[in-house]
């Protein structure tokens, strides 16, 4: 039996700091007491988001996330023994 590899899913680069998402910050400064700087994410706040953070997905992500979806309602919903959320926060 073959087993077919699948090529490696590209990641975004090391140099980009924007890679996971990021959030605005209030940052004062002198001449505007409101300044928002946006600050990027680490993998700490992907596992604990804040309200406001934008994280950035992937489409490889958003397919998965999809067949998953689909394949979990028509699993357990009809049968009443869950109900299936995607893409919402549970706080």
């Amino acid at each position: 039996m073959t087993v077919a590899r699948q090529k490696p899913i590209p990641t975004a680069s090391a140099e980009d700091p924007f890679r996971y998402g990021w959030r605005y910050v209030r940052r004062p400064t002198p001449d505007n007491p409101n300044h928002l700087e946006q600050v990027p994410l680490t993998l700490d706040d992907i596992l604990h988001p804040e309200v406001g953070d934008f994280i950035v997905h992937s489409d490889r992500h958003e397919t998965d996330r999809m067949y998953l979806t689909a394949a979990l309602r028509a699993r357990l919903e009809s049968s009443g023994a869950a109900i299936v959320l995607s893409d919402v926060r549970i706080a």
